[in-house]
């Protein structure tokens, strides 16, 4: 029993003490292009800034605790930047 994620990332989101320093979210799991905007917004920031940096994300979800068929929702959890390959 259990949260799953479906396994596609429909978004990511960087943090830096608490704050939201970039953030994309996609209606459909992230292609390579997309992938690769992410991956150049990170390569942009400081060298500071990734030391400090905290990457999230979005992901669909299901749930096995619901007793009907469950339904599916987003959330957010925590990554790197190897995720995205």
């Amino acid at each position: 029993m259990g949260v799953y994620s479906d396994g596609n990332i429909y978004g990511v989101s960087f943090m830096i003490d608490g704050e939201t320093i970039f953030q994309k979210v996609f209606k459909e799991s992230m292609d390579s292009a997309q992938k690769q905007e992410v991956r150049a917004a990170y390569n942009a920031l400081k060298e500071e800034q990734r030391e400090k940096i905290h990457i999230y994300f979005y992901a669909s979800c299901g749930s096995t605790y619901d007793l009907d068929p469950p339904d599916s929702f987003m959330a957010w959890f925590p990554g790197d930047l190897r995720g995205l390959n």
